[in-house]
């Protein structure tokens, strides 16, 4: 599904083309072909080409020149990123309360279709449910990501399972930097930064 230079990550549709590929090649093999022999067993094996070719895309060619280059609507973000989180949270008398900055620490992984996201502090870690690059019209990007933040159990009765919403500007293809902001279903919001 394509929003906005952006596609949604779909695995069960990846999924699914793999097993259709994988059980059409397996009929016509088992079935053969009224042509030469070579010729029906390579029209057999080439689904499961195509799979693989793709999978071998998805997961590692479109992060190398000259194919990066020529697809450029994906920033490298795999890896581990540092830095650190501010963050304000409203009281139910809507007081606002100012925390002090925390260290944090991002581990991305990425393919070409998918992206998951986890955040890390001493006290809790956060994982995406569901993530999605953006391309902006000025040639930047908007990672927008949903997540379920999980907090230690000696901190759970002050700082409860919670779940929220996460948008990070990434400004070139090979980021060295990244801001992001956030918010949840508990009153608090804030910003973090982070470096490869």
């Amino acid at each position: 599904e394509r929003k906005e230079g952006g596609v949604k990550s779909r695995p069960g549709v990846r999924l699914t083309a793999y097993l259709v590929s994988g059980v059409y090649a397996i009929v016509l093999f088992l079935l053969g072909l009224q042509l030469p022999h070579l010729i029906g067993k390579l029209l057999a094996f080439l689904p499961t080409l195509i799979v693989l070719l793709f999978a071998a895309f998805d997961t590692l060619l479109w992060r190398i020149q000259p194919i990066r280059f020529a697809v450029r609507k994906r920033p490298r973000l795999r890896g581990t990123w540092q830095g650190t989180l501010s963050s304000q949270q409203r009281t139910r008398g809507g007081k606002e309360i100012n925390r002090p900055d925390i260290p944090i620490f991002l581990a991305m992984r990425q393919s070409f279709t998918e992206l998951s996201i986890t955040l890390l502090t001493s006290e809790s870690k956060s994982r995406s449910t569901i993530a999605s690059i953006q391309q902006n019209a000025n040639g930047d990007f908007s990672i927008y990501y949903h997540y379920q933040n999980s907090p230690s159990v000696a901190v759970r009765e002050r700082s409860p399972v919670h779940l929220g919403g996460a948008v990070i500007e990434v400004t070139s293809l090979d980021p060295q930097t990244l801001t992001g902001e956030y918010w949840t279903d508990r009153w608090s919001r804030g910003d973090f930064n982070a470096t490869r």
